[in-house]
C-alpha cells in the first residue's frame, strides 16, 4: 500500500506510505489508535523501536488537518507558534489545552529555516490560547510563557478578534510549510536516476504484496483533500498499523531522522 500525501510539493521523497512491516528492521513511524488524542515525535528517535504516532478519534473532526499536522511534526516541522518571532500572544489566563512547553519559543537560531509564518498548518489557533494583539498594544509588553514579571499579562481583552481565522488553518500546507520541507529534503529536481528507479521498485513491490488499496493524495495550496480520513479510519478498522516510511537522506537538528532505513536496501 502507498499513500502519498505530500508528492505535489516538489521534493525529492514520496515522504508517506503505507507498507509491511516485514520490509524493514522495526524502524518505523506506526500510526495507531491508542487513546483519543493527537500526538507523535518530532523528527523520528532513530533507537530501532516503532515509533508511535497517535490518531484518536477527535483528529478526524477537522478533516485531514491535525492528521496532516501530526505527520508535519514527524517530517521535523516544529510548531510554528514556538517561532522566536512569533507575532501572537498566549493567554496563559485561560486553560490551556495543553501543556506550556507546547507555547515556549525555541532558542535554537539554527532550527529557523524562515520568517514566522501564521498561516502554517503547524500553528495552533484561537481555540488554543493564541491571538494577535490589538494594534495599540506592543507585543513586548505582554507576559509570556518564558516572560513572567515586568510585563503585562495578557487576557481575552487584548486580542484582535477580526484576525482570529489567520492562525490555526487546517485546510492545507502553507508556502512556508513547503519552504521548509523543500530546504529540509531537497526539490525532484535534484534526484538522481538512482534514486527514481529505487524508488519505483520498493513501490512495486509493495503494491505486488497485495495490501496496495490505491494511491490517494492530499492537493495541497488549493484546499482540495481526498480520501486522508477516510483511509485511516479504514486501517484502524481492519486492526492494521498504518507504517509511515522516511525516504529522506538529510537531517535536520539532531531531531530529524531517517524514519526508514529499508528504503535503501529493500531492492
Amino acid at each position: 500500500m502507498a499513500v502519498n500525501l505530500y508528492s505535489d510539493i516538489d521534493v525529492d521523497v514520496t515522504l508517506t506510505e503505507c507498507e509491511p512491516v516485514s520490509l524493514c528492521n522495526g524502524k518505523y513511524v506506526s500510526i495507531e489508535q491508542n487513546e483519543d488524542a493527537c500526538y507523535g515525535m518530532v523528527g523520528y528517535v532513530n533507537d530501532g523501536k516503532p515509533q508511535i504516532m497517535n490518531l484518536g478519534e477527535s483528529c478526524f473532526k477537522r478533516g485531514p488537518g491535525n492528521i496532516v499536522h501530526e505527520l508535519g511534526h514527524a517530517m521535523g516541522l516544529y510548531h510554528e507558534h514556538t517561532h522566536p518571532d512569533r507575532q501572537v500572544i498566549v493567554l496563559t489566563d485561560q486553560n490551556l489545552p495543553v501543556s506550556a512547553e507546547n507555547y515556549a519559543k525555541t532558542t535554537d537560531q539554527k532550527a529557523i529555516l524562515k520568517s514566522y509564518d501564521p498561516k502554517s498548518i503547524m500553528h495552533y489557533g484561537r481555540e488554543a490560547g493564541l491571538c494577535f494583539p490589538k494594534a495599540q498594544y506592543p507585543l513586548k509588553m505582554f507576559c509570556d510563557i518564558e516572560v513572567t514579571k515586568n510585563c503585562i499579562q495578557p487576557v481575552e481583552q487584548h486580542c484582535n478578534s477580526s484576525r482570529d481565522l489567520e492562525i490555526g488553518q487546517s485546510a492545507a500546507l502553507s508556502a512556508g510549510d513547503i519552504y521548509t520541507l523543500r530546504a529540509l529534503y531537497g526539490s525532484k529536481d535534484n534526484a538522481t536516476a538512482q534514486d527514481v528507479e529505487r524508488r519505483k521498485a520498493v513501490l512495486k513491490e509493495v503494491k505486488d504484496s497485495g495490501l496496495f488499496i490505491d494511491e490517494m493524495r492530499v492537493v495541497f495550496g488549493t484546499g482540495q483533500t481526498t480520501g486522508v480520513a477516510n483511509l485511516l479510519k479504514l486501517m484502524f478498522a481492519r486492526g492494521e498499523p498504518l507504517v509511515l516510511r522516511h525516504q529522506a537522506e538529510k537531517t535536520h537538528l539532531n531531531d530529524i531522522r531517517e524514519l526508514r532505513e529499508c528504503f535503501s536496501t529493500s531492492n
